[in-house]
C-alpha cells in the first residue's frame, strides 16, 4: 500500500494521525517543517523526515522529491504552517499526491482571521468585539471604544515571522507600550475583547458541503496560549453545530476542520474563536470516542465510503502530560498572584488527573517511546529554567547569558572564546587597533543576521566617510547566519529613518572566505560573534576586533553592542545611536584621506 506524509511533527497531532493509519496498515512518513521540530519516533511512523524552511526555494523540490522516492500517494497537513506550504505549492503538489486540505483560496479564508471573521458575520455567527491598531494616532481614536483585558493575535496563522501568537494585554498602559516601541508588530495583530468561559471545539469532516461526522469537545485545562491540556468529550450541542456548519460552507471548505468557539456557561454567551482548517491539538479524544476522523479522510481522498457511527462515547477525558508540566510550572511562577490556596487546588487536580481513566494524548502502552522523549524533553527545559534561576541568583544575569549563548554556540565556539578572552587578558592577541586602521582600504562589519547592527554601522560609517576628504576605504557589511529573512528587520528600518539611513534596500548577505580575505578590518558586535568568526576564519584573528574597542578604555562599560532583536524598537533606538557614535570615533582613527569608495554588501543608503 502507498504510504501517507503527515506534514508537521507535533507528537500531539501528527502521531495520533500516524496510528490511526498505521492501524489499519497504512504507512505514514512523518516530516518536520521547522528545525526545533524534535525527531519523531514512534512504532507507527515508516520515516522521519526533516524538510528545509518553507520560506527557502529549497522546500518544494525537496518536498516533492520526498514524496516520489517514498511512494507517498496522500499528504494530510498538521499544521498551519503546513496549510500555508500546501497552498504555496498547491498546483506542483497535487499532481504527485491527494491533498487533504481545502484549495489555496479556501486555505487563505482560513489562515487570515479577518476573512475568517468576516466569514463569521455573513453567516450570523457571533464574533467577539474586534480592533485593527496600525498606529498610535488610530490607538488614541479608540480610547473610548476599547474594554480591557483585551487579547492580541496575529493576523494570520502559519506565519513563523517576529511578533507573537496570542498576547493578553491587562491594562491601557500595557498596549500603548507595545503600539508605541513596536509598531510594526501592533500593525500585523488584531484585538479582541477578552471574552471568559471554556473552549469548545466542533470538529467536522465536510463531505460535498453537508458533514460526514461532527464531534464536540471542551476543554477543561489550557495552557497560556489556548491549547488543551486536558478535555472532555460532550454532546454535539445543535445551536454550535448549526453556527459550525454554517460557518464552513461560508468560508468553501471541505474536508477536516475544527471550529473553536469560547462558550461562557454562567452568562450563556458563545463567540467564535477560530477556524482550523486541519487536525487539532486534542484529535486523539475523538478517536477514544469512537471517531476515526484520519481514516475517513484517507478513505474519501481514495473514493472509499467511510462507515460513521451515528453516536460517540462522552465523558471521555484526555491530558497532555507534557502540557500540563508546562502549565504547573508558570502557575508556580505565578504563586503569588494565585494564592497559596488556589495552587494547591492546582497541584491536587494535577495529581488527580494520573488516575486510569484520563487517557494520554501521546501514551500508548502499546508506543510509549514517543510520550516518554516528549516527557524527558519538557523535563529538560523545565529544570533548565529552574537552574538558570538558581545560576542568576548566585552569579548574576550576566553570567547567564553568557552561559545559555555558550550552550546553544556549542563547545567549538565556546572554547575560542575562552581563548580569546585569556588573549585579551593578556594583551598578546595581535597589534593596536590604530596600526590596523592606519593602513587599512576596507572595513567590514559582522553580526549575527546582517538585519539589524551591521548594516547599519555599515551606512553610518558611509556616511561620515562621505563627510571627510581621504582615501579610498571600501565599507560592507555580512552576517554569521544566514536567516529566513530577505530583508532588514522592519523594526531597523523604521529606526534608521530617524538617523537619516534608508535599509529598505538592503538585503542580508552572509560572511563567505572571499569577505574576510578581502578585508583589513574586521569589526564584530559582540564576543560570540568574534568567537564564532575567528573559529570559522582562525588566520583572520589579528585583524578582526570588537566595534566597541574604538572607545576610550576610560569611557566604556563594555566593548559589545548588544543584539536588540528580542526587545523592542526603543531597545533599537539606543543600540543605533551607539554605533554612530562608535563609528563616529572609527572615523577619526583613519589616516588623512580625500576620497573613498563605499560598497556595502547591506545595500543600505543615506538619505
Amino acid at each position: 500500500m502507498k504510504a501517507t506524509l503527515v506534514l508537521g511533527s507535533e507528537p500531539r497531532i501528527s502521531l495520533t494521525i500516524a496510528r490511526s493509519l498505521a492501524r489499519n496498515g497504512i504507512p505514514v512518513v512523518v516530516a518536520a517543517l521547522m528545525p526545533e521540530e524534535a525527531t519523531l519516533r514512534s512504532k507507527a511512523v515508516t520515516r522521519f523526515a526533516r524538510l528545509p524552511r518553507v520560506a527557502s526555494g529549497e522546500f518544494g523540490p525537496a518536498l516533492v522529491d520526498l514524496i516520489r522516492t517514498n511512494n507517498i500517494d496522500t499528504v494530510m497537513p498538521a499544521s498551519d504552517t503546513a496549510l500555508a506550504a500546501i497552498a504555496l505549492y498547491h498546483d506542483e503538489l497535487r499532481m504527485e499526491a491527494h491533498l487533504c486540505c481545502p484549495s489555496p483560496v479556501v486555505i487563505d479564508r482560513v489562515l487570515q482571521k479577518e476573512k475568517t471573521l468576516a466569514a463569521a458575520n455573513k453567516c450570523g455567527v457571533p464574533v467577539p468585539s474586534t480592533f485593527l491598531i496600525p498606529d498610535r494616532e488610530h490607538f488614541d481614536a479608540l480610547r473610548d471604544t476599547l474594554r480591557f483585558p483585551v487579547i492580541g493575535k496575529s493576523r494570520s496563522k502559519g506565519s513563523n515571522g517576529r511578533g507573537f501568537k496570542i498576547r493578553h494585554f491587562g491594562t491601557r498602559e500595557e498596549l500603548a507600550t507595545l503600539v508605541d516601541q513596536e509598531p510594526d508588530v501592533a500593525a500585523r495583530c488584531l484585538f479582541q475583547e477578552y471574552c471568559y468561559g471554556d473552549g469548545v471545539g466542533v470538529e467536522v469532516l465536510m463531505h460535498a458541503g453537508d458533514p460526514l461526522a461532527v464531534f464536540q469537545h471542551r476543554r477543561i485545562k489550557e495552557s497560556a496560549t489556548g491549547v488543551s491540556v486536558v478535555a472532555i468529550a460532550e454532546p454535539v450541542d445543535p445551536q454550535l453545530r448549526a453556527w459550525a456548519i454554517s460557518l464552513l460552507r461560508q468560508l468553501g471548505l471541505e474536508g477536516i476542520a475544527m471550529v473553536e468557539f469560547r462558550n461562557d456557561l454562567s452568562t450563556g454567551r458563545t463567540v467564535l474563536m477560530e477556524v482550523n482548517g486541519r487536525y487539532w491539538g486534542s484529535i486523539s479524544l475523538s478517536l477514544y470516542a469512537g471517531l476515526n476522523f484520519p481514516m475517513y479522510e484517507w478513505q474519501l481522498a481514495h473514493g472509499e465510503t467511510p462507515k460513521v457511527p451515528d453516536s460517540y462515547r462522552t465523558g471521555i477525558r484526555v491530558r497532555w502530560l507534557a502540557g500540563d508540566l508546562s502549565r504547573m510550572r508558570r502557575l508556580r511562577q505565578m504563586r503569588n498572584q494565585l494564592g497559596t490556596k488556589a495552587l494547591l487546588r492546582e497541584t491536587a487536580q494535577f495529581l488527580y488527573n494520573f488516575r486510569p481513566s484520563v487517557r494520554g494524548m501521546v501514551f500508548r502502552w502499546s508506543d510509549p517511546w514517543p510520550a516518554v522523549m516528549e516527557i524527558a524533553g519538557t523535563t529538560r527545559v523545565i529544570s533548565g529554567h529552574a537552574a538558570k534561576g538558581v545560576l542568576g541568583r548566585l552569579f548574576g544575569d550576566k553570567f547567564l547569558d553568557r552561559f545559555s549563548a555558550w550552550r546553544a554556540l556549542g563547545p567549538r565556539v565556546g572554547r575560542q572564546s575562552l581563548k580569546l578572552r585569556i588573549g585579551r587578558a593578556l594583551k598578546s592577541r595581535r597589534e593596536p587597533l590604530n596600526e590596523t586602521l592606519s593602513r587599512a582600504q576596507s572595513v567590514l562589519f559582522v553580526c549575527y543576521g546582517n538585519i539589524i547592527r551591521s548594516p547599519m554601522a555599515a551606512a553610518l560609517l558611509s556616511h561620515q566617510l562621505e563627510q571627510q576628504p581621504g582615501q579610498s576605504i571600501q565599507v560592507k557589511s555580512a552576517g554569521m547566519k544566514k536567516l529566513v529573512e530577505a530583508k532588514a528587520d522592519r523594526r531597523a528600518i523604521i529606526v534608521a529613518e530617524e538617523f537619516g539611513i534608508d535599509l529598505e534596500t538592503h538585503r542580508p548577505a552572509t560572511v563567505t572566505r572571499e569577505l574576510v580575505e578581502n578585508a583589513d578590518a574586521i569589526f564584530v558586535m559582540d564576543y560570540l560573534i568574534e568567537a564564532m568568526l575567528v573559529s570559522e576564519h582562525p588566520s583572520a584573528h589579528k585583524k578582526i576586533f570588537l566595534l566597541g574597542e574604538v572607545a576610550p578604555v576610560n569611557s566604556r562599560k563594555t566593548v559589545e553592542v548588544k543584539d536588540p532583536y528580542t526587545g523592542g524598537i526603543e531597545e533599537i533606538r539606543n543600540c543605533y545611536r551607539e554605533i554612530l557614535q562608535l563609528t563616529d570615533l572609527l572615523v577619526n582613527s583613519f589616516a588623512g584621506t580625500a576620497q573613498y569608495n563605499v560598497e556595502s554588501v547591506a545595500g543600505s543608503r543615506m538619505n
